[in-house]
């Protein structure tokens, strides 16, 4: 078989965009989601260590944190995003238009949970552990979508533990650090449009080939355990303020596993026939059915791949101040060195195809948010907050495995207190995310395999979230 195959498997020159949560919630692929008391004011209150969930956001805060006891929190985020692509004008290498819908609503509706402890002893040290995941999203198409060629399924399930410790001198200023480990699983589908090399008659290859109507497809998926690190400061500004400054280290992750290919189940084609070259949809014969599997498992055969991804560092500077008893106010700058995606190469280790690349080009981001509380009792907080979320992809190279836009969040929370030591948050945000255009031409190094998707996304996400927190 022609090895211009080859080149159809570049589906897997995405993978870093595969994940657990539609990619409508953060920009890139990153999750900002790893507490329901931040998200009331849309992740402004990264400094406040009022919770267990400052091991994640600032591990330095549990030195800061108000009693000498244990402290814990778990709660788990529903996220429902939406995504929809409308086509305008997608096409095939020779000008024809692709075949199929628009792909439907690409988001999933997805728990997110979390679960963190924390320590604070009375010399200052302090020492926890978190369950959250960093980075993630997932987008589904349907089968028969008129990008079905460069993409179906994205997925991909990171889970991270990390473990911190913090010291505190005195009541002013905290040190803290711990390390990431990362679980990441991933699995990409696409089809591959195998028709579009097979003449309808080859000793008149004129008369077109089985473009559109002879596809095969196209599924890998594997895992890695990576590590990374995490380091922070915290220091208290008189009795009300506090600033927080986090970062968290790039990790690369080298995904390895399997490419698994499902050849083309064609039992008729639309062909020319008679000297007019009419159209006629005609059955194919047992013999060329098989003529056409045969070809397409002599050249796709299941395999071992593997790429490697680097999840990009990011730097939080932080401030929470306490008007006074009632009011507080806070905000968080956090930017990530999304720059580290130029480009991913995928290897595939069966010796039929070679490596695949594909030029992303992605840009650095930063995110805002600014949030307020506000207690009307001593038991009741009231919260609130926005955000503006950079988009990361740049708008040439914007693929639809993740139709990436910028977010603007609008975010409302409570949170009650029973008891000294038990309370619960509940929260809501609402993204907005900015309407984006795609015009995206696959890679492959043989024009016939190259298809255009043309067209625009529309999208929003909704997350609602409860948690629930003990200290003893």
């Amino acid at each position: 078989m022609n090895p211009k195959y080859r080149a159809a498997i570049s589906v897997m020159a995405c993978l870093a965009s595969a994940g657990w949560i539609s990619s409508a919630d953060a920009a890139g692929f990153q999750l900002f989601e790893q507490s329901v008391s931040g998200l009331g004011t849309s992740f402004a209150s990264t400094a406040a260590a009022e919770d267990a969930s400052t091991v994640y956001w600032n591990p330095a805060g549990m030195s800061f944190l108000k009693d000498q006891s244990n402290f814990i929190s778990g709660g788990v985020q529903i996220l429902k995003p939406s995504a929809k692509f409308s086509n305008d004008g997608s096409t095939t290498s020779s000008g024809a238009a692709l075949t199929g819908g628009n792909g439907g609503d690409i988001g999933a509706t997805t728990p997110l949970p979390n679960l963190y402890y924390a320590r604070r002893f009375n010399n200052g040290l302090g020492m926890g552990v978190g369950l959250s995941s960093h980075f993630g999203l997932k987008t589904e198409y349907d089968d028969g979508w008129v990008g079905r060629y460069q993409a179906i399924t994205s997925d991909l399930k990171t889970i991270s533990i990390n473990p911190s410790v913090s010291y505190g001198f005195g009541d002013w200023f905290a040190i803290g650090g711990g390390v990431d480990i990362i679980k990441a699983d991933a699995e990409l589908t696409n089809k591959i449009n195998f028709g579009a090399g097979i003449p309808v008659n080859p000793a008149a290859p004129a008369l077109g080939t089985f473009s559109q109507q002879a596809d095969g497809r196209v599924k890998i998926s594997g895992d890695d355990v990576a590590y990374g690190f995490t380091l922070a400061a915290m220091f208290r500004l008189g009795e009300a303020t506090k600033l927080g400054l986090t970062y968290h280290s790039k990790i690369d992750v080298k995904i390895d596993g399997d490419a698994s290919f499902n050849a083309p189940a064609i039992t008729s084609a639309v062909l020319p026939v008679g000297p007019g070259g009419a159209l006629v949809s005609v059955p194919l014969s047992p013999a060329q059915q098989a003529q056409i599997t045969g070809a397409f498992n002599s050249r796709f055969q299941n395999q071992g791949a593997s790429a490697e991804v680097t999840l990009p560092e990011y730097v939080s500077l932080a401030a929470h101040s306490q008007i006074d008893e009632q009011w507080a106010v806070m905000g968080d700058v956090t930017w990530t060195r999304w720059s580290r995606f130029n480009e991913l190469r995928v290897k595939f280790k069966g010796g039929t195809l070679g490596d695949s690349v594909t030029e992303e080009n992605w840009e650095d981001t930063y995110k805002i948010a600014l949030g307020v509380t506000y207690k009307p009792v001593d038991k009741l907080t009231l919260r609130m907050g926005v955000a503006y979320d950079q988009q990361a992809a740049d708008q040439k190279f914007l693929t639809p495995r993740i139709p990436d836009s910028s977010r603007t969040w609008l975010s409302f929370g409570i949170g009650y207190r029973f008891t000294p030591h038990t309370s619960i948050d509940v929260g809501y945000a609402h993204i907005f995310v900015a309407k984006t255009s795609i015009n995206r031409t696959s890679e492959e190094s043989v024009p016939q395999l190259r298809t255009t998707v043309n067209g625009s996304y529309k999208s929003s996400v909704d997350i609602l979230a409860a948690q629930f927190n003990y200290n003893f």
